[in-house]
């Protein structure tokens, strides 16, 4: 599997075929190099497939090193307007948050039955309201 370098994001409706990386030759010549494996997605969708990406090394690996550290060193988790279907984010907080010790809040105006269960599985607090009535009291 090739690796770039280094992570490009580009503006919609700029391919990676329109990438290219300046370097010098050996005699000190600037020359272009097509560097279409620089290109890579930011957005996640799909179920498996989606979670297969989550171990990618350029975005996600380091992205998700750094989510299960703050979840590790966090002092409460607040989570507002996640539905709770992907399996493998919940299955990271229960891993990296100290849920039985520490307190944590499930804000979501319209819970579904997922949002109840993980929001039971982490023993936190449910709070059903439009992020507009929050106030700080409550957490």
């Amino acid at each position: 599997m090739a690796i770039p370098e280094i992570y490009v994001k580009t503006k919609i409706g700029i391919g990676s075929n329109n990438l290219y990386k300046e370097f010098q030759d050996q005699n000190g010549e600037l020359g272009y190099d097509n560097c279409w494996i620089n290109y890579h997605s930011d957005f996640l969708s799909g179920t498996s497939s989606k979670i297969i990406r989550y171990r990618e090394p350029l975005i996600f690996e380091p992205l998700f090193k750094k989510f299960k550290e703050n979840l590790n060193s966090s002092d409460q988790l607040i989570i507002i307007g996640y539905g709770c279907k992907d399996e493998e984010i919940n299955r990271i907080i229960l891993e990296n948050f100290d849920y039985k010790n520490k307190g944590s809040f499930m804000v979501n105006p319209y819970p579904g039955e997922k949002v109840s269960e993980v929001c039971e599985m982490l023993s936190s607090t449910l709070i059903s309201e439009n992020l507009e009535n929050l106030h700080k009291e409550m957490f």
